[in-house]
């Protein structure tokens, strides 16, 4: 091969619609040395084709070899000869397809609320190939299964948009709830940190499937028991007050309840995201048409949202010299509950309110 083969530019669709044979002969002009059975052997000690390749070129005197086939004819092969042997590969493959099913169905339907039955299974499948690959090869955590596993999407992220295709489902299919709590549950046992982000998304998908199921008391208990261990977390007391207020399609209505609920969470010292929380508030009382009460939430509201700002835009020990006397303005606010004014078909606590 000469100096323009090695530096060829290689594409995976071209290298896939090659016959094995012909790959292996150009792996093998490498001086790869390598055969269908050794191949075989080899990939059952590697997690992915990137670990199988890094291994060949320490292990082999590599000669005019084009770095992109290499890989790329590697990666090829392990599809086409050993799909059942499970790899990094395969999962990033499925969390593409899942994406690649959800962008074709966006186009072809007019509502981005439709569920994606392909997506939902496919996703299934590369959780429990992450949970497969993560035993063998003893991965204690999904954050240490994220740093080796450098493919197109990372888990952490992944995992939410699963978490939603699950939620949206759930609302036509009560089995698909069932699901939810069985994926959200696992990850969270998966994770080594409950503070973040994710996992506290998570927790709260979880209590919602339960209500959905009108197991209320499982619910209750699993937020309960979260807010008992992190009592600042906003997110959680909005959470547990909205099962309340918004679940009136499925015959769950308490709103004393939520406000009650909503209440004992701003009395907590150092609550985060207490702004969240109020707007959860001002949305129930306006519902309510309990309008004395909205606006003294309004202006708690902008109390919080003055100090915030001030807070970013001080230097640090800096004095505040912000007056306080100007009056707030309720701007019109999209509720937690609704679709996202982004355009992306989510729901807003789901989408924007998260960022």
């Amino acid at each position: 091969m000469g100096a323009a083969g090695v530096n060829r530019k290689v594409y995976l669709e071209d290298v896939r619609s090659m016959p094995a044979t012909d790959i292996l002969e150009e792996l093998n002009s490498y001086g790869l040395g390598i055969s269908r059975e050794i191949m075989g052997e080899l990939c059952t000690r590697h997690i992915s084709a990137e670990s199988l390749v890094s291994w060949l070129k320490k292990d082999r005197q590599l000669k005019n070899c084009n770095e992109d086939f290499l890989y790329i004819g590697i990666k090829v092969l392990w599809e086409k000869w050993f799909p059942d042997i499970l790899s990094l590969d395969l999962v990033d493959d499925q969390m593409q397809k899942g994406y690649q099913l959800q962008d074709e169905e966006t186009v072809t339907s007019a509502s981005f609320e439709r569920i994606n039955y392909e997506t939902l299974e496919i996703w299934k499948q590369t959780w429990n190939n992450i949970k497969k690959l993560m035993d063998q090869y003893a991965i204690s955590d999904i954050q240490s299964f994220d740093r080796i596993f450098g493919g197109s999407q990372f888990v952490y992220n992944w995992s939410m948009d699963y978490d939603i295709e699950l939620e949206n489902a759930m609302i036509e299919n009560t089995e698909f709830a069932l699901e939810r709590i069985k994926f959200c549950t696992e990850y969270i046992e998966r994770y080594n940190d409950n503070n973040e982000h994710n996992v506290k998304e998570m927790i709260r998908g979880v209590a919602n499937s339960y209500f959905r199921l009108h197991d209320i008391e499982k619910g209750e208990e699993l937020l309960s028991n979260h807010l008992k261990e992190d009592p600042e977390w906003g997110g959680g007391w909005t959470e547990w007050a909205d099962l309340y207020h918004f679940n009136e399609e499925i015959g769950i209505k308490d709103s004393d309840r939520a406000i009650s609920i909503l209440k004992q969470g701003l009395e907590v010292p150092g609550l985060r995201d207490r702004d969240i929380v109020l707007n959860s508030l001002h949305s129930i009382y306006i519902d309510l048409e309990m309008y004395d009460e909205s606006e003294k939430v309004s202006q708690e509201i902008g109390r919080v949202n003055r100090a915030n700002k001030n807070q970013r835009s001080q230097p640090h020990n800096q004095p505040n010299h912000q007056p306080h006397n100007q009056p707030y303005v309720a701007e019109p606010k999209t509720g937690r509950n609704d679709p996202c004014p982004c355009g992306s078909g989510k729901k807003y606590k789901k989408c924007c309110e998260s960022r």
